[in-house]
């Protein structure tokens, strides 16, 4: 939760002021929790392309440990389409597929 005194968070855009001299905290723990893990796809992208993986547009990725989101929205689409969406431990990282 952003905190109502704070000017960006980690979902935010990023681009800062130009007279700044520092970022927010919220960006910097962002960015140092992207570059914690391994995997190219964050957690906030890894959720949306499943509409696309189901669609047929995209066959797999790598992501960092999927979130309740990320599993909420699986089964949805499970629900939907009946293709299941599959989360297999791959390293450090998580490979993301549909069957």
């Amino acid at each position: 939760m952003k905190a109502p005194s704070c000017i960006q968070g980690p979902n935010d855009d990023g681009r800062l002021p130009r007279d700044s001299v520092k970022s927010d905290w919220e960006v910097a723990l962002g960015l140092k929790k992207y570059l914690a893990h391994e995997a190219p796809v964050g957690l906030h992208l890894a959720d949306q392309l499943l509409l696309p993986m189901v669609s047929g547009g995209i066959t797999g990725f790598l992501t960092c440990a999927p979130t309740s989101h990320f599993t909420s929205n699986a089964d949805v689409m499970h629900a939907f389409t009946g293709r299941r969406i599959v989360v297999e431990p791959e390293g450090k990282a998580y490979a993301i597929s549909v069957r």
